[in-house]
């Protein structure tokens, strides 16, 4: 009898572990998401700090009307994206805001963004990123360009960068600043700085993304700078930012925001921003928000969260120093007064056939550039190595490594998405310490060349 009925009440105990599983959501999408954050739920503003990886993982989210999400970068290097993987629904009532900084503010960057340019003195300090104004008080560019501070001057700005597919995820770019008064006869004056880039989010889903607040990747503003003559300056905005959205479902009537920031308003203002990108990927999609600008690239198929398998060259050492993992491009490597030249440039690489060769450009802070070629890639297609000779001379240099090599059949869809479909023929990927960032440059079969900023 006794053994009778513990086989019942196991069956029992089976089919409620079996009803159980079956209750359990079946998502088309999966974000990925280990829940370690728990659940986000604020009731008020609040302030998350990104982690270094810029990955947060929740199990859901919850932001109620009211109530605005901002971010602080974290302790480590760099300022990466935020990337936000959600095991179930998320319902924005309220507000995401990446908003730019505005030139006279000196507040933390939104995760992802490029900083405007500082004052200087003869000329305004350009926007940093890949869309940065290369020239003063002109607005950064990101998916349209930056405007000129005056359009009768032959002044530069930014290039378009970026692609649809937002892999890889960049955020917006920095305005020009204005220059500082050196006048003998007026009162010496800081400059106004450039607005910053607004900042990238992806948002990853699970299940139902419903959207009815506000999600802001605004451009900083420009600042006015009043010289004491009685002259007032506009410095540069940057321009707007980058959202993801990715899910099963998205639902909603909300809006996406990623115009760029207005030129530094003054007698002479300043340039505004390039507008930025946003997408949605979604199995269902039933949202009927809006976008400012109304330029918003939807998808029916999730995309990968993160791109695979994608190659990367970078310099590892030199002279036998260790380069940091995320160099910041302010002396990244430092080396003794009494280095014996020449010294020895070690690269590391994933995903590029081996047996190509490095080229290796040295550019000191006066002085004519020196190249290298490096020894062939060896090792295998996950981790291989190659060095080069270079002599390298007194002072502050910039070192360039790229590498070129022909795309084959079995690795044409990882570049697809960036070239919108196109047949990718050949690869360039450059990787930069001391300088500017890096990037990967796409040459389609039909000669189409496309830069994809890495950095």
């Amino acid at each position: 009898m006794t053994h009778h009925q513990w086989l019942t009440s196991k069956r029992l105990t089976l089919a409620s572990c079996l009803l159980s599983l079956l209750a359990l959501p079946v998502w088309a999408f999966d974000s990925g998401s280990t829940g370690v954050d728990g659940a986000l739920a604020p009731t008020a503003d609040t302030i998350i700090t990104v982690p270094d990886n810029g990955i947060l993982q929740y199990t859901s989210i919850t932001i109620p009307e009211g109530v605005t999400v901002r971010f602080a970068d974290g302790s480590g290097p760099g300022n990466p994206p935020v990337t936000i993987l959600v095991q179930g629904d998320a319902t924005i009532n309220g507000n995401i805001d990446i908003r730019g900084v505005d030139g006279n503010q000196l507040t933390a960057l939104p995760p992802g963004a490029f900083a405007g340019g500082r004052p200087q003195i003869n000329q305004g300090g350009s926007g940093k990123g890949p869309g940065g104004s290369s020239g003063d008080r002109n607005g950064g560019s990101y998916a349209s360009l930056g405007q000129r501070f005056n359009t009768g001057l032959n002044t530069f700005v930014g290039n378009i960068y970026g692609s649809d597919s937002l892999q890889p995820l960049l955020g917006g770019s920095g305005g020009g600043a204005t220059n500082i008064e050196t006048d003998p006869n007026a009162s010496i004056g800081t400059g106004a700085r450039g607005g910053s880039g607004g900042g990238a989010l992806l948002l990853a889903v699970s299940g139902t993304l419903i959207l009815n607040g506000n999600i802001l990747a605004n451009g900083g503003n420009g600042a006015p700078f009043s010289f004491s003559r009685s002259i007032r300056f506009g410095s540069g905005a940057g321009s707007g930012g980058a959202v993801r959205l990715v899910a099963t479902r998205v639902n909603g009537a909300g809006v996406i925001d990623m115009r760029g920031g207005l030129g530094g308003q003054a007698g002479l203002p300043g340039g505004r921003g390039g507008f930025g990108r946003a997408r949605i990927e979604a199995d269902e999609l039933n949202f009927f928000g809006a976008s400012n600008p109304n330029t918003v690239v939807t998808s029916s198929t999730p995309q990968p969260i993160f791109p695979a398998n994608l190659p990367t060259i970078r310099i590892s050492s030199v002279a036998g120093s260790a380069v940091p993992a995320t160099p910041t491009g302010d002396n990244d490597v430092v080396l003794p007064s009494n280095t014996n030249n020449p010294v020895t440039v070690a690269f590391s690489a994933v995903n590029i056939p081996l047996g190509a060769t490095v080229a290796l450009t040295v550019t000191p802070a006066i002085g004519s550039q020196m190249t290298a070629t490096s020894s062939p890639l060896s090792g295998s297609l996950e981790n291989a190595t190659a060095s080069a000779q270079v002599s390298l001379p007194q002072g502050t240099s910039t070192l360039m490594a790229s590498v070129n090599f022909s795309v084959s059949e079995s690795t044409a869809a990882l570049y697809a998405p960036f070239a919108d479909g196109e047949q990718v023929a050949q690869v360039t990927l450059h990787s930069t310490l001391g300088g500017g960032p890096g990037g990967m440059t796409l040459t389609t079969e039909s000669g189409r060349v496309i830069e994809v900023p890495t950095t």
